[in-house]
């Protein structure tokens, strides 16, 4: 989601849900929302921020075995995937493996039913693997 996109929805959300209560306040009656929303999302992310460096330590690791690439990178590789489904049985997911379990390539993937979200999981746990 873009800053734009996110600003437009969070901005959305509070007018909704903000606007009835603090309308009533005095503290709040000559702001705009603009300036309102500014002040909400300034507080809760100068309050909220978590700087675990754990978390961070995972998030990076995780990124190395799943490397971003683009769908135009992708688009050049040849890829295997594991045939005997990992996944739960009578799941989505295990359906639509079991439709692109076969796919040799990125675009064979895609339109056998896997979507980007499959691919990334299925490589980082090593149900997929890239050949060349």
């Amino acid at each position: 989601m873009g800053d734009d996109t996110f600003y437009i929805s969070l901005k959305n959300s509070l007018k909704r849900k903000l606007t009835i209560n603090l309308i009533k306040d005095e503290d709040f009656k000559n702001l705009n929302i603009e300036d309102l929303i500014k002040r909400v999302v300034e507080d809760k992310l100068n309050d909220e921020i978590d700087f675990n460096l754990e978390k961070l330590e995972k998030s990076e690791n995780k990124e190395d075995i799943v490397k971003k690439k683009s769908n135009r990178e992708r688009l050049n590789k040849t890829i295997k995937l594991n045939q005997d489904n990992p996944k739960r049985i009578d799941s989505k997911a295990y359906n639509r493996y079991e439709k692109y379990k076969s796919a040799t390539n990125y675009t064979e993937f895609l339109e056998a039913g896997g979507n980007n979200q499959d691919y990334n999981y299925d490589l980082e746990y090593g149900n997929l693997k890239e050949i060349d």
